[in-house]
């Protein structure tokens, strides 16, 4: 289930598992607490055994604010609960409909709300992945993303694959959790200025290895002499 996954992510990430008086029939529910002084945000995640268009919509309309009343009234959160405190749902893809979804998330009432939605096909292929790294943290998520040198995001982007795998997952899990930001894949700078040579013609080289020598002393016109004179010597 998308609710294991989601609580290793949050484990993960500088939130610790809050035993809580959250009983819900018919569905797991999770409460989770910053441990880290900087972070304030409280998290429950929530998942229905059932899943189906009625037990969404029982969540809008009875379930959600069930929960937000047990957890308020109890000692194991602080004030910052009320105004700073989301509710993750797993959804099943083919079990609730985009306008369901948007009532959900546009509701303001208690949780702000955020769904998260996924395939068996996902979250088959996202196993290996606990397996293997045991931790799912915010660098992994965007190792993920960064892929094959950016090549995974643009067969997404493109629709020619990553549609149905751990791939789509990683992104929607990295749009829905506010915690998780994208890390962009540093290039070492050897790998730059080799980038850069590649895209340059033999004509160009040269030059392009001329104006790397330009010392930084030189004022503007100083500066402009110096490329006139090699694009002169280089006619």
């Amino acid at each position: 289930m998308l609710i294991e996954i989601i609580n290793n992510i949050l484990s993960s990430n500088g939130y610790v598992q809050v035993q809580a008086p959250i009983f819900l029939e018919g569905f797991q529910t999770f409460l989770y607490a910053p441990y880290e002084s900087e972070k304030e945000e409280y998290f429950v995640t929530i998942e229905a055994l059932d899943q189906s268009m009625d037990a969404h919509l029982f969540l809008l309309q009875e379930g959600a604010e069930s929960i937000f009343g047990k957890i308020r009234n109890t000692a194991q959160v602080d004030r910052a609960f009320e105004k700073n405190s989301t509710l993750i749902i797993c959804c099943e893809n083919n079990s609730i409909e985009r306008e369901l979804t948007l009532k959900i998330e546009e509701d303001n009432y208690n949780f702000k709300k955020n769904i998260i939605t996924y395939t068996k096909g996902e979250i088959t292929a996202f196993a290996p992945i606990i397996t293997e790294s045991l931790n799912i943290t915010n660098k992994l998520i965007s190792d993920i993303i960064n892929s094959e040198s950016g090549n995974d995001f643009r067969a997404f982007k493109e629709q020619t694959k990553n549609r149905n795998n751990h791939y789509s997952l990683a992104l929607k899990i990295m749009m829905k959790l506010p915690f998780i930001t994208y890390i962009p894949k540093k290039k070492d700078l050897r790998d730059l200025e080799s980038d850069i040579e590649k895209g340059l013609s033999t004509y160009q080289l040269p030059i392009y290895h001329t104006l790397l020598k330009i010392p930084p002393e030189l004022n503007d016109s100083e500066l402009e002499q110096f490329i006139t004179n090699t694009w002169e010597m280089s006619l």
